[in-house]
């Protein structure tokens, strides 16, 4: 195929050194066939067409971003999606679900385990997306979900429930980004090998994180943070009397007046005696 615009420009005289078959270039999405592409050669030195760029054998045509025919499935902010998150504290055997039964009759519930897309993106975005804009739609998005377990297992394990049900966050969308949102290239090739379709397909990717601690009184653990403490605060009595006695300018009199003597009391053990 002839090159296109990320593909070495050349010409009639500089074509044998800039189109060197077997070169290859990260972003020409093939290998050069020594050809160059354009009038000033013979037939167009061997190409389809002359647009002054190397020849490169790859798949043909050139997939080319500025070149896409979009086709957008509508209405996919309203497509909601189930989340079903277990977590189990093997420490101390318990488990917990957010897939109970809140409603009494057996179905998911919006903002717990059940969100539509738009909701999704709503959240992650403080309200500024709201839904699957026409943006949204043609770069897609990375969205992080993270649900937060922080339980006390003191009591009972019903108790026992995310904090603030969900997080989201899109994490597609850094400054100064030399790409964004979300696509992946789905390809099918038919049964000769010779021929392929590329799609390159856009949506919104949801990552999903879940996260917790959890605990339960112990009164060895409190003995021990007792007993740590006590000495803790003797080692700062300590370190508090080193410090004063020699790295402060007043350290000479306050040594002195720690290691006054007292002569009354000699004279009175005397007198005693």
């Amino acid at each position: 195929c002839p090159g296109n615009s990320d593909v070495a420009a050349c010409n009639s005289s500089n074509y044998l050194e800039v189109c060197a078959q077997g070169t290859y270039n990260t972003k020409s999405q093939g290998m050069y066939t020594g050809q160059c592409c354009t009038d000033s050669l013979p037939n167009h030195g061997g190409c389809s067409v002359a647009n002054d760029r190397c020849e490169v054998q790859t798949w043909c045509p050139l997939e080319s971003d500025s070149h896409v025919a979009q086709q957008t499935v509508h209405n996919i902010g309203s497509f909601t999606a189930f989340i079903k998150v277990d977590i189990e504290f093997t420490r101390w055997h318990k488990s917990q679900t957010n897939t109970l039964d809140r409603n009494g009759d057996g179905s998911p519930q919006l903002g717990y385990n059940l969100f539509s897309v738009d909701d999704i993106l709503s959240k992650a975005t403080d309200g500024s997306v709201s839904n699957v804009s026409q943006d949204i739609a043609k770069h897609g998005a990375v969205v992080l979900a993270i649900s937060n377990w922080n339980c006390n297992l003191d009591l009972d394990i019903s108790e026992c429930q995310p904090d603030d049900l969900w997080e989201f966050y899109r994490i597609d969308s850094a400054p100064n980004s030399i790409t964004q949102g979300f696509n992946y290239r789905d390809v099918h090739y038919d049964s000769s090998m010779q021929t392929r379709l590329l799609r390159k397909l856009y949506g919104v990717r949801v990552v999903f994180t879940t996260a917790g601690l959890g605990g339960k009184f112990s009164f060895a653990q409190l003995t021990i943070t007792f007993g740590a403490g006590l000495a803790y605060l003797g080692v700062a009595a300590f370190l508090t009397d080193v410090a004063l006695e020699k790295f402060l300018p007043e350290s000479e009199i306050y040594e002195k007046w720690k290691n006054k003597d007292d002569h009354n009391i000699n004279m009175r053990k005397v007198q005693d005696q």
